[in-house]
């Protein structure tokens, strides 16, 4: 190869090499995005258009793709859903996506990209605002209706976007201002908590849910507090007799096979309601060759009025379920004691969280353990704890008082131990051949 021919495939491939860098420049500077990532927030029924503008591209070679967080929306200007409300608008190089008749359920991350190494994309947020509403348990339909020194507990569930902070308060009246709340009341995650309510403390609460966007959703409910019979004045014993209430100074009662029995309770309502026995749940049938031998009887004593369940010759399938569980919290020690003659065959542990409403039963065993761990609670975390006892009936009622209680603050649960007290065993098995246990009978009362 002489002189002239070496300069000359010198010159041809530095030829070469600078049209190539010039291609993979333009390339580079033909996909860029102009538009700026933005946040959007959107009234829920509303209309929004996110805009991608190009300041150059390559459009016979390049693909633009919407998608809203990993699913693909659209490609170039055809969507690739069944969603009318949904539309690419291309205008020049602006590949706009439109979303009409926005749902809640459309707030997420949308972004644009073009088919390029290294890929160009941009990000819009979008949020769709929706005023607040508020739900409440139990419905505010009816009043609450309770007897003085039992707790009360209403729900407010608020939704809507951004979620809404839910407040309480308590007004002199139906739509009126507010009054200052009881002293024993809490206000925690949308509930109303009253503590051994007081006739003082009936009266109409509301629920406020707030999130900025549009008006705030509210919600009354009506308490109504009877004053407990032992406790309440003549004024108040007039003055509100609404509420039916029933009460028994003996919840359990052992008697021997053979003997007789009278359950005795009082109620009272106004006007005045009617009154049901029943057993295990079930309304007593006087017909049924059950309860052949037993008579109703009532009476009124002035301030309420008296119902007696007599029962002859006491036998064996007139005996019940244990009774509610009595329990004693010391330190981690959660011991308790049971009444049921035939013996308990299982127990069950019920658990929630203060601010929850219904109870996890995940821990049981059978009536020849004394003991169970506690450490499938959460440490650091408050949880109520209950108890229910099981014999060849069945189950039994809750114990009347819940305990609470918190595992240790070390990082691991403390190995606490529910002891069941033995001096029960002991008293079912003397009982056994010479008593039986009558159930815990209820009263259901109705207002017509």
């Amino acid at each position: 190869m002489n002189g002239l021919d070496y300069w000359t495939l010198c010159f041809r491939t530095f030829a070469v090499f600078c049209v190539a860098l010039s291609r993979i420049s333009d390339t580079c500077v033909a996909q860029k995005i102009s538009t700026q990532p933005t946040t959007y927030e959107v009234r829920v029924g509303d209309s929004v258009e996110l805009p991608c503008h190009f300041s150059e591209l390559d459009a016979e070679e390049k693909v633009v793709v919407w998608k809203r967080g990993l699913d693909v929306l659209a490609i170039d200007d055809e969507l690739t859903n069944n969603d009318n409300r949904f539309q690419i608008k291309r205008d020049g190089l602006n590949y706009i996506l439109s979303i009409v008749s926005l749902e809640p359920y459309d707030s997420a991350d949308y972004t644009c990209s073009v088919t390029s190494i290294p890929p160009v994309e941009i990000t819009h947020k979008l949020q769709v605002n929706v005023s607040p509403a508020v739900k409440l348990t139990p419905s505010s339909s009816t009043p609450v209706l309770v007897r003085a020194g039992e707790e009360v507990i209403v729900k407010c569930s608020g939704s809507g976007n951004p979620p809404p902070e839910v407040s309480w308060s308590r007004k002199s009246g139906w739509g009126k201002h507010a009054v200052p709340m009881p002293s024993h009341s809490h206000t925690a995650h949308g509930r109303l908590r009253i503590e051994r309510v007081q006739v003082a403390d009936s009266g109409v609460y509301e629920c406020r849910a707030s999130n900025g966007v549009g008006d705030d959703a509210l919600a009354e409910i009506e308490i109504k507090v009877e004053a407990s019979e032992k406790t309440a004045s003549a004024e108040e014993r007039e003055s509100v007799t609404s509420a039916p209430w029933v009460e028994t100074d003996r919840l359990y009662i052992p008697v021997a096979v053979g003997s007789d029995a009278n359950i005795t309770c009082r109620y009272k309502g106004q006007p005045e309601p009617t009154v049901d026995w029943l057993f295990n749940g079930f309304k007593i049938n006087p017909h049924n060759t059950q309860f052949r031998h037993s008579t109703q009887l009532g009476s009124f004593d002035g301030n309420s009025s008296l119902t007696v369940f007599s029962l002859k010759d006491i036998h064996e399938d007139q005996f019940g379920r244990p009774g509610p569980p009595a329990l004693l919290l010391r330190g981690n020690t959660l011991s308790w004691t049971v009444q049921s003659v035939a013996p308990v065959s299982e127990y069950k542990v019920h658990y929630r969280l203060p601010e929850e409403d219904t109870w996890k039963t995940d821990q049981s065993g059978d009536n020849w353990e004394h003991s169970v761990s506690l450490d499938f609670l959460q440490p650091n975390t408050e949880y109520e704890l209950q108890l229910s006892a099981k014999n060849n009936i069945g189950w039994g009622s809750l114990a009347r008082d819940t305990v609470v209680y918190e595992p240790g603050e070390s990082g691991a649960v403390q190995p606490n131990k529910l002891t069941k007290d033995d001096s029960n065993s002991a008293i079912a098995s003397s009982w056994t051949t010479f008593t039986l246990s009558l159930p815990l009978i209820l009263i259901s009362i109705f207002v017509f």
